[in-house]
């Protein structure tokens, strides 16, 4: 290593000025006033050097990784969100825990429990045909809200769906309404 690095130093200075021996004199002075200590810093110099480029390097591919990430990632949303704005009208309708609603009274067995054997819950309870929207769908009804599915009833065929509200007074109240509505996920029959 450090005979190249003197070799190196004799194409540098003009060849014209020494003849054979006396470059054999310059080398040889070289070798005496070069010191170990200092080509051995030389070497470490140029491996830190060597080093900061490569993480440099490293650094440039791992944030185009993650730019490409983050692009197919923000790709795949948006994707998700066009076909996910397909917004539908269902005739919509509301019901309670009632005997005049559902036919059952407290103390029957399955009173407020929907088909997915869950409590009905205001806000979260929706009756659907099952074959068009399993229970567990999450869907958004326009100006209602996000709601699951977590119920069927017997009136509930095609693009219907029932909403579960607490009070008998609020159910009847809320009447019959044609609102457009879009799944956010569609669900796998259970909860």
């Amino acid at each position: 290593m450090l005979e190249r690095l003197l070799l190196s130093l004799l194409f540098v200075l003009p060849s014209s000025h020494f003849n054979t021996v006396q470059s054999v004199d310059v080398i040889k002075e070289m070798k005496n006033t070069v010191t170990i200590n200092q080509v051995a810093q030389a070497v470490k110099d140029d491996e830190r050097e060597e080093k900061q480029i490569h993480i440099k390097q490293v650094g440039m591919v791992n944030k185009l990784k993650t730019e490409s990430e983050t692009k197919k990632t923000a790709e795949k949303i948006i994707n998700k969100k066009k076909n996910n704005d397909n917004w539908t009208t269902y005739r919509i309708t509301a019901y309670d825990s009632g005997v005049q609603s559902t036919g059952k009274s407290p103390g029957d067995k399955g009173y407020r429990i929907t088909k997915s054997g869950e409590k009905v819950k205001e806000g979260r309870t929706v009756s659907a045909d099952l074959n068009i929207l399993p229970i567990g769908t999450v869907i958004e009804i326009e100006s209602v809200g996000i709601r699951t599915i977590t119920d069927s009833g017997s009136a509930i065929r095609g693009r219907r769906l029932d909403l579960y509200i607490e009070s008998h007074k609020e159910a009847l109240n809320f009447g019959v309404r044609n609102l457009k509505v879009r799944i956010i996920k569609m669900g796998k029959g259970k909860i």
